[in-house]
């Protein structure tokens, strides 16, 4: 009985450590998929994968007529009830909308959670004020990623953003890399103030985050 018990034990343990490296191996081959540049052979190209924590980048650009290099802002657009511009496609980074204001949150910035919300995908967000010196800013989209880095006491690296477009405008707090939060605190005047597609905000009526200018 003994020995048939460790035998049954012993069967359990392989079939135990089968399944975990198993899983480990498939773990494996999805962080592959998802990090590795990957070839095209047909087409020729490489499709070139990164993995951001931050919903705001900067690429460097040269204005014309060839001058001084500049800066172009890009959004992340999400989806569902948290798209920011309707006509794009979600989950994809957007340089549209006019930048009014940037601003990188310090140590001084004060930020209240008017209304925290929860989608099932991208996970907790929020509409807040944020106080900066005298000037109180109402009815911030604060996005996820720059909810999750809030909740961990990182407000420095959010970038706080007005965008507008023709008699609508739309604040967004975001969260930032290294460069993008370099770039607002050193050289602002670097980054293009127009995006490069116009917006149609006649498909936007859904979307509340756009408000129409006092």
């Amino acid at each position: 009985m003994k020995r048939l018990l460790l035998i049954v034990l012993l069967f359990l343990c392989l079939i135990c450590n089968y399944s975990c490296k198993n899983n480990q191996e498939k773990a494996e081959e999805e962080w592959i998929k998802k990090h590795l540049p990957e070839f095209d052979s047909m087409e020729q190209i490489i499709y070139y994968k990164q993995t951001l924590y931050y919903d705001v980048k900067g690429e460097i650009y040269v204005p014309v007529p060839f001058g001084s290099l500049g800066c172009r802002f890009y959004f992340f657009n999400y989806g569902e009830e948290i798209k920011l511009f309707n006509e794009y496609y979600d989950d994809s980074f957007v340089c549209c909308g006019d930048i009014n204001y940037v601003h990188l949150l310090n140590n001084e910035d004060r930020i209240s959670i008017t209304s925290k919300k929860h989608n099932d995908k991208y996970g907790d967000w929020a509409l807040v004020n944020i106080i900066i010196g005298s000037q109180k800013i109402d009815d911030v989209f604060m996005t996820p990623l720059a909810m999750k880095a809030h909740e961990k006491g990182d407000d420095e690296n959010c970038i706080l953003i007005q965008l507008v477009s023709k008699n609508k405008y739309m604040n967004v707090l975001f969260y930032g890399g290294p460069n993008e939060c370099l770039i607002v605190s050193t050289c602002s005047n670097a980054i293009a103030r127009r995006g490069m597609v116009s917006l149609d905000l006649s498909k936007n009526e859904s979307n509340h985050f756009w408000k129409e200018l006092p």
